[in-house]
């Protein structure tokens, strides 16, 4: 059984400061389906989106140029499978929801006085994973855990 594959899914974030913490509450989610192909069988389309909060620790100060920082969040993982079966197996959907659990971190890099360009690495928890079975057999598995690794804009108002 393989994964999902590679998937371009942007994020939008709003955070908050919280004294030496900071708060950030993040969505993501695929643009375009992954599609999964079993020949003779059919196909399966598939989308993730991912929702968290989390709690973060900055390194240094918004003042610094580099400001290095780790974060650890919750929240909700959703997989959305759209099947397209070749007869005589039949056509399927469905969703499947989990846990969503990150930890990561990253840097922001200050490029003007409230502007910094960001990036980050994070692992991603889901439990439980999602499946997709194609015919007879299962054909891919969302992994427990994953990879998001992201790059970004962010502004200060």
């Amino acid at each position: 059984t393989d994964g999902f594959g590679v998937a371009f899914a942007p994020a939008l974030a709003v955070s908050f400061p919280l004294g030496p913490l900071f708060g950030r509450v993040r969505v993501s989610g695929t643009v375009a389906p992954t599609t999964l192909t079993e020949p003779g069988v059919g196909t399966a389309s598939l989308r993730q989106e991912l929702a968290v909060a989390e709690l973060g620790y900055a390194f240094r100060g918004p003042e610094a140029i580099v400001v290095p920082y780790l974060a650890i969040g919750a929240g909700v993982s959703h997989t959305g499978v759209q099947g397209q079966a070749s007869a005589p197996f039949e056509s399927r959907q469905g969703d499947a929801w989990a846990f969503g659990g990150t930890l990561g971190g990253g840097s922001a890099f200050r490029v003007a006085d409230r502007i910094a360009l960001t990036a980050e690495a994070q692992a991603v928890l889901a439990l439980p994973s999602a499946a997709v079975q194609l015919g007879d057999q299962e054909t891919a598995t969302a992994g427990v855990v994953w990879v998001q690794l992201g790059a970004g804009a962010m502004a200060s108002f």
